[in-house]
C-alpha cells in the first residue's frame, strides 16, 4: 500500500509579509512523510518564499512535490528560476499524487489562505 502524504495548499500573494504562515506551515510537516505543495490558487510568490520552498525540499527527508497553474504568474516566476525539475513541478493535483505513487487523500491538510 501506497504511503500517505501531507498536503500543504497556499492562496493569494506569498511575500515576505507572509513569512511567519508559509514557515510555520513548512516547520509543521511532519518527517519522513512525502509533502505535496499546491500552488495552484496563488496570485504570486516571491525570493523569499521560493527561499523557504527549496529549504524545505533540502531539510524535508522526503518527496516534496509542487503543483502550480499552468499559466500565470507563479509559472512564468518557477520558469525563469528553472525551479520546475528541482521541485517536481506538476501542473494538474491528481497528477502530482500520481507522480508520487501515493493515495490520493492526505494524512493531514494545511491551508494557508490570503493575510
Amino acid at each position: 500500500m501506497a504511503s500517505p502524504y501531507h498536503l500543504i495548499r497556499f492562496e493569494g500573494l506569498l511575500d515576505i509579509s507572509r513569512y511567519p504562515e508559509f514557515r510555520t506551515a513548512f516547520e509543521a510537516v511532519p518527517r519522513a512523510v512525502p509533502v505535496l505543495v499546491d500552488l495552484t490558487p496563488v496570485e504570486s510568490v516571491d525570493s523569499t518564499f521560493l527561499t523557504e520552498l527549496m529549504l524545505l525540499k533540502r531539510r524535508h527527508g522526503a518527496k516534496v512535490v509542487v503543483v502550480i497553474a499552468p499559466v500565470g504568474h507563479v509559472a512564468r516566476i518557477f520558469e525563469i528560476a528553472n525551479l520546475g525539475a528541482k521541485l517536481a513541478v506538476q501542473f494538474d493535483l491528481a497528477r502530482a499524487i500520481d507522480s508520487m505513487g501515493l493515495e490520493h487523500e492526505p494524512c493531514s491538510d494545511a491551508s494557508v489562505n490570503a493575510g
